[in-house]
């Protein structure tokens, strides 16, 4: 196939009702515009292109094919551009990779694909497109970034707030993997009401990354919007690049969640729930054995710690550490442990908690092998990822609480599993019959659910397509729907777990050990849900409007319920967690057990439990035809089967007047731990939720 590079720089534009869109021969977009909205062009300065690639030549694993080199022939058919090159451009060559860029308008889509062809001896390892902006402003504003960073996060002004992080002028990147920290493949920048939705629509699940870049350009601070597919495309092959969704919009970030939402029913099919599931309110989670060999919490003590739980208002004890090594210790090589009680006394200790109406589920690792275990020597070293090094993808833990030498000096070392081995899968199935076997409810195998998808360059692995990039992710899927068929022959209410939360991976289990971002407390001078990072706080509704039906607990690594959080975990419905892990833990838990957090937490939990068909088992929905006008209340909408209620959360310490109106439906009547009345009341205490009942 020959290809005519026209010299010079010149333009084709597309357009619809919807949209003018315009590129260049150099693949810059240089022209976005939402017809009729009287902004005009959003790209303020053009990037320097929409693709480049980063191939493996020889030893070079970094032979940069940048997009200020590339040169495109151009034309246009209908409502598609096609951009097409013979070669691509790095520092010193001209790599024999072909590459043809798709831009199509589909109604109010603005479709992005690529087709990357390697005919050299090499790979093709990163693929970065579409690489959208620069970005100032949507309709005259400094939009937000709305980034989905666990269950969501949202940054102001993201071009100044991500371009102050750096020490000097030039790009400053905010990138994640997916799936792995992200947990959509979708961010969108919100101007006010003036929305630019970003969505990948990859439904094999590459490793891949996202990417904001805020840059310097000459009409001030602007952004950039990227996706990083982890492609490694061998010789010989032609790489389809998944599909790439832009639209802009007048609206709110709802509506671009809705058209991923579309797109997800196409391929997830997420699992019924097991009743005693959805109406958990909370989880109690205890080591009993800490990984440095401290016993905490014998067999015996276990109806004990159910009777904390139930203090809190948690109904189900999650155990950790239960088996003779202790936690993160000895991965897979677990046995009961005889100095905590012996398999008798477990077995007896979980048929009271049962009794008394409890639920209680045992821990096991699915993801990570201690690479000192009888397993790893004899088996593992086979079942592990290893990197472009021929080396494990190792990961360190340490759980040490009171000595700095073995939290310094003591890491515990583990290597992680490529889950495209079946042999690890009939591994893991046969461990839910062995935890099943004491009696418990449940089984959380941990870190299945989210930790990042390596890409696995062990050549006697079966890899889908024999693609690196999709080792982990489809690995991980086979391995997450064996573990759910497996449980559901355990028992009709035996229930599966695991940690972290993504859209891919939540189909499987009954609840996630749960979202990574807790709100502090008051002393820390922080809003209400201000995650770890120091540019961001925290947007749960992207995740929590997108899939509310997945059960999930609120991370709290304490050993307490500070009010703020419980009033956070009920406006967005997340289930309550308490961590209760080390020696020190154990003295705040006793002294807490009649203060007025627990009493709080107790008559919070006993009020949600009132409404559960609503506030428990229906569907979160945050503020779908709601109309607030006082925004220091948070509103937020839960839909139940046959009724519908909503949660207001005052996070100020001030009384606050309550003007809200909901779409076709009437405020009947209202409800909090300590009051209830009829009709619409007109203010909310400082501090505290409240139930709005609608009919």
């Amino acid at each position: 196939m020959e290809f005519m590079h026209e010299v010079g720089t010149f333009e084709e534009t597309i357009q619809n009702e919807w949209y003018t869109v315009s590129v260049d021969n150099h693949g810059r977009l240089i022209h976005l515009e939402r017809r009729g909205s009287g902004y005009g062009n959003i790209v303020c300065d053009p990037g320097p292109g929409l693709f480049r690639a980063v191939l493996k030549n020889k030893e070079n694993w970094e032979d940069v094919a940048g997009s200020e080199n590339q040169r495109y022939a151009i034309r246009v058919e209908g409502n598609t551009i096609f951009l097409t090159t013979g070669f691509l451009q790095t520092r010193d060559r001209k790599a024999s990779v072909e590459v043809t860029l798709v831009i199509s308008l589909d109604g109010k889509k603005i479709v992005f694909e690529a087709d990357i062809k390697n005919n050299e001896d090499g790979l093709v390892t990163d693929v970065y497109y579409p690489c959208v902006g620069g970005i100032s402003t949507l309709k005259g504003g400094k939009p937000s970034l709305l980034w989905p960073d666990c269950a969501g996060q949202k940054i102001d002004n993201i071009a100044e707030s991500l371009g102050s992080q750096g020490e000097w002028g030039g790009p400053q990147v905010l990138k994640a993997s997916y799936p792995g920290s992200l947990s959509m493949q979708w961010m969108s920048l919100v101007d006010d009401d003036e929305v630019l939705y970003y969505a990948g629509h990859d439904s094999l699940f590459h490793t891949s990354s996202l990417r904001v870049v805020s840059i310097e350009a000459l009409k001030g601070r602007q952004v950039l919007l990227e996706t990083d597919k982890m492609a490694f495309v061998r010789q010989g092959e032609t790489w389809h690049c998944p599909s790439c969704i832009l639209s802009l919009y007048k609206g709110t970030w709802r509506e671009g969640a809705d058209e991923y939402v579309s797109w997800c029913k196409t391929w997830r099919k997420p699992v019924k729930k097991i009743k005693w599931a959805q109406d958990m309110n909370g989880y109690f989670l205890v080591i009993a054995k800490q990984q440095y060999g401290d016993e905490l919490w014998d067999y015996a003590s276990l109806p004990s710690l159910y009777d904390y739980a139930k203090t809190y208002g948690c109904d189900v004890l999650g155990l950790f550490g239960w088996f003779d090594s202790g936690h993160d210790n000895q991965y897979p090589d677990l046995t009961v442990s005889l100095t905590l009680g012996g398999a008798e006394v477990l077995k007896q200790k979980i048929r009271e908690i049962q009794a008394d109406g409890g639920r209680i589920t045992l821990y096991y690792q699915g993801h990570l092998m201690d690479v000192k275990s009888k397993f790893y020597e004899e088996k593992g070293k086979e079942l592990e990822g290893r990197n472009i090094w021929d080396t494990p993808y190792y990961e360190d833990y340490s759980k040490s609480h009171a000595s700095d030498f073995l939290s310094f000096f003591s890491k515990k070392k583990f290597s992680t599993v490529c889950p495209s081995c079946t042999e690890w899968h009939d591994l893991m199935v046969e461990k839910a019959k062995w935890v099943a076997s004491f009696g418990p409810d449940g089984i959380l195998y941990d870190q299945i659910g989210g930790m990042p998808s390596y890409p696995c360059f062990n050549e006697k692995h079966q890899h889908m397509h024999n693609r690196p990039s999709l080792s982990y992710t489809q690995g991980r899927l086979a391995l997450l729907k064996k573990i759910h068929d497996q449980a559901r022959t355990l028992g009709d209410e035996f229930i599966f777990m695991t940690e972290h939360e993504t859209d891919v991976y939540s189909q499987f289990p009954d609840i996630l050990h749960g979202i990574g971002i807790c709100p502090p407390s008051r002393n820390k001078m922080k809003k209400a849900g201000d995650s770890w990072t120091s540019l961001s706080s925290s947007a749960p509704q992207m995740f929590r409007y997108c899939f509310p039906e997945i059960i999930m607990t609120l991370r709290n690594p304490n050993p307490f319920l500070d009010r703020r959080y419980v009033n956070y975990a009920i406006a967005f419905g997340f289930r309550f967690e308490m961590e209760i892990r080390y020696l020190g833990d154990r003295q705040v838990l006793v002294d807490n057990e009649q203060s007025e957090m627990a009493l709080y937490a107790r008559k919070a939990g006993a009020l949600r439990r009132k409404y559960k068909d609503m506030l428990l088992e229906g569907l979160f929905r945050d503020q779908e035809n709601i109309q607030n006008e006082n925004p220091q209340v948070y509103c937020s909408l839960f839909e139940g089967k046959a009724r519908s209620c909503l949660v207001l959360w005052n996070d100020t310490v001030t009384t606050q007047t309550v003007s809200l109106s909901y779409k076709n439906k009437t405020i009947t009547g209202w409800e909090t731990i300590d009051a209830n009345g009829e009709g619409i009341p007109k203010e909310i205490d400082g501090d505290t939720f409240m139930i709005l009942l609608l009919a």
